[in-house]
């Protein structure tokens, strides 16, 4: 499987205000050996080349992956390039699986060789690595004003509605403004200073 992701999608992506400045692009892992046992036809610095394109064009770009553990003959090594990968893209996001067999594809003749506490450990590590960049990612938004679509009412609060921001964050607002006297709707587009953050949410107050 080749990147699916033209350097001509990402300057149409780049130049539209109605496209979300967000993409889902997954590695898998960060070993070329390992990819090329997956049938990845892409190398990491193909993979490296295609972001830094996209944040050339983008800075504030959000980026999210996906991401498997313990995939048959996966060394500490290969886990350790995978960690290094993430460090260095610091993505927002992350899908984050262990390995498991699946027919009709090359691996499913492969031996699974990496037993499943090995599996959990490495994933516990995946995870806790992302964790921490993304609330370092997103922490790095607060101070900051952003545009918000607004999608849905807050699951936690009636107060409060769920919106996104450009690059496809999940932020939390009010649903009300006082001063307005203004009850704000799905559909609605505000401007929100980022207040607070954590790994998978922003909370804003809106600017009027």
């Amino acid at each position: 499987m080749e990147i699916n992701l033209s350097k001509k999608l990402l300057e149409t992506i780049s130049e539209f205000k109605n496209i979300s400045k967000y993409i889902h692009l997954p590695v898998q892992s960060g070993s070329n050996r390992i990819l090329k046992l997956m049938n990845r036809l892409y190398t990491v610095d193909k993979y490296l080349e295609i972001l830094e394109y996209a944040r050339k064009l983008m800075p504030d770009i959000g980026l999210s992956t996906d991401i498997i553990t313990g995939f048959p003959t996966e060394s500490e090594e290969d886990h350790n390039l995978t960690l290094n990968l993430m460090k260095d893209v610091k993505y927002d996001n992350a899908f984050m699986f262990a390995y498991s067999p699946r027919e009709k594809t090359k691996s499913y003749s492969m031996i699974d060789d990496v037993n499943m506490e090995i599996k959990k450990r490495r994933l516990e590590e995946i995870i806790e690595l992302q964790r921490k960049i993304s609330i370092e990612v997103n922490s790095k938004l607060i101070g900051k004003t952003k545009e918000i679509l607004l999608e849905s009412a807050s699951k936690k609060s009636a107060d409060f509605m769920m919106g996104r921001t450009d690059c496809y964050k999940s932020t939390i607002v009010p649903k009300f403004d006082n001063i307005l006297e203004k009850e704000y709707k799905i559909g609605d587009i505000v401007n929100a200073k980022i207040i607070k953050a954590n790994s998978a949410t922003l909370f804003g107050e809106i600017i009027n």
